[in-house]
């Protein structure tokens, strides 16, 4: 990373008050998670446990969007996504400080709850979805862009989005950010796995995959290969097949159409699942306060 680039940050950091002296920390020798391109470590500040992401590979690309997740996750707060603290420098390299959440990824979450209620399923659907509406309301809105288990995590039922590295806010100012084939496979929306224009609503087939796993208790097209995805999205097939109920197989199918203008956005998401409740034998309107 550049001195510039540092300056830059480190400046705009000071003034809005979220630079951290790196003296302060005490992080962790080893990380507890690890990606491609960034690991993160427990880490205390100021008496209390946090974590930090620091960046593992130094290429301008992915400076480049480390920094805009810094500017992206500092702009947003909202009770279901992990907070942001602040950054740190240190010999050029960055630290992101963030809350610390004691649970899973949803996807470990799933495997060790197996027994969930439907109630207990369409809770977490609610949390997830209040947060995407949230994103995609701001101004300018924010399209997460890579949605999937592993970025969510759960702490006693509550549930919080995390990494928002390939975020961006829309419509993006600079073409070369909004790429395509962004994201995790499984999750991605055919206009995105094409290279096409795309827009908020390849947040939507992502949601559409999540609350099929959450529904299903299987990862969404499991068995599908990266050679294979191509005939997936251009076969007439239905993965909701297996899905009980009605009601939450017609939400799955109206999230991840294939043709992005047939899919709900996220204000219907929202409608439609306030329509849903399974406290009871009927399904009547309620409505997020």
């Amino acid at each position: 990373m550049t001195n510039l680039e540092l300056k830059k940050l480190k400046d705009k950091s000071l003034d809005q008050y979220w630079f951290v002296d790196y003296e302060e920390l005490s992080i962790a020798d080893k990380p507890f998670a690890s990606g491609s391109t960034s690991s993160i470590f427990d880490c205390v500040w100021r008496g209390i446990n946090i974590v930090v992401k620091i960046l593992k590979i130094e290429k301008k690309k992915l400076i480049l969007e480390f920094i805009n997740e810094i500017l992206i996750w500092n702009s947003i707060k909202h009770p279901n996504i992990v907070q942001f603290l602040g950054i740190s420098i240190k010999d050029q390299n960055l630290y992101i400080l963030l809350q610390k959440i004691n649970g899973v990824n949803l996807k470990d979450y799933l495997n060790i709850n197996r027994n969930l209620s439907n109630q207990k399923k369409l809770n977490l659907v609610k949390q997830l979805s209040s947060v995407i509406l949230f994103l995609h309301k701001c101004k300018p809105a924010i399209i997460f862009r890579d949605l999937k288990a592993e970025n969510i995590l759960v702490e006693d039922n509550k549930l919080y989005l995390t990494d928002f590295g390939l975020s961006r806010f829309m419509p993006e100012k600079e073409p070369f950010f909004l790429t395509g084939n962004t994201g995790t496979l499984r999750y991605m929306a055919p206009e995105v796995y094409f290279n096409e224009e795309y827009n908020l609503k390849a947040d939507i087939y992502g949601l559409g995959m999540i609350i099929y796993f959450i529904f299903k208790g299987e990862l969404p097209l499991r068995y599908l290969k990266k050679s294979t995805i191509s005939k997936y999205f251009n076969d007439k097939n239905d993965m909701t097949v297996d899905i009980n109920n009605s009601k939450i197989k017609l939400l799955i199918q109206k999230c991840i159409k294939k043709n992005s203008n047939l899919r709900f956005n996220i204000d219907q998401v929202i409608e439609y699942i306030n329509n849903i409740n399974f406290d009871c034998n009927c399904c009547f309107f309620i409505t997020f306060k």
